[in-house]
């Protein structure tokens, strides 16, 4: 953090796991920008990241052109943009396959693969938070992927055969949609499979922002976050 006369003016904050470290916020405000606070706090933030092992930085980022101008300086380039749905989906749970309730080891085996990393630590966060849906999805006996919703919000989602990605999708929808209200998604632009489920199902476009990243990590293909906090 950072203040001025006694009032906060800029912060920055960061989670790593294992060697990814996710930029979850960065603020400076308006009234002090491009004085030299908000980059050299984050520099501070990002050092520290690499002092405690990290390798692979990435953002997921607004599209205010400052910020995007300071995450590129600092080699985090565009990876894909974020589009965000929202609305009623027509679409029932996923044909073929089954869901129960999801254990974090399991949603960790996963994130081994689609994520990178498996993050337990954030499964075990999502299963204590109230409100907060976790489900696993089986088919045929065997894990073939997860998904979080939680009112309305779907994410974090993966899938580990492309061939389930709709039908995960699908039964994430339905979930998210049980109690009638908006449902929210959002979904990487390399996402062809989620992006044609989501179109499919009738949600519409409401805007967009941006993931930025020093290399690509995961299967982002195969993979819709959670949000700008977590990833």
């Amino acid at each position: 953090m950072a203040a001025l006369d006694g009032r906060l003016v800029s912060l920055a904050c960061a989670i790593l796991r294992d060697d990814e470290w996710f930029l979850s916020g960065f603020w400076t405000s308006a009234h002090v920008r491009q004085q030299g606070i908000g980059g050299p706090l984050l520099r501070q933030v990002w050092d520290e990241g690499v002092r405690r092992g990290a390798r692979r930085q990435f953002v997921w980022a607004s599209i205010d052109p400052t910020a995007i101008a300071t995450y590129m300086k600092f080699g985090m380039l565009p990876g894909s943009q974020l589009f965000a749905f929202s609305g009623t989906p027509r679409a029932d749970g996923g044909a073929g396959l089954e869901t129960a309730p999801l254990t974090p080891e399991a949603a960790a085996s996963i994130d081994r693969t689609i994520r990178g990393v498996p993050r337990i630590v954030d499964h075990e966060w999502w299963a204590r938070t109230a409100g907060v849906v976790g489900r696993s999805v089986t088919k045929r006996g065997r894990l073939a992927g997860y998904f979080y919703v939680d009112k309305g919000q779907i994410g974090p989602v993966a899938w580990l055969a492309s061939e389930d990605g709709a039908s995960v999708i699908a039964h994430a929808m339905h979930e998210a949609a049980r109690d009638g209200g908006e449902v929210k998604i959002v979904v990487p632009g390399m996402n062809r499979v989620a992006l044609e489920a989501v179109l499919g199902s009738g949600l519409h476009l409401v805007r967009n922002s941006h993931l930025l990243w020093t290399e690509p990590f995961g299967r982002m293909e195969q993979y819709i976050p959670s949000g700008p906090l977590l990833f």
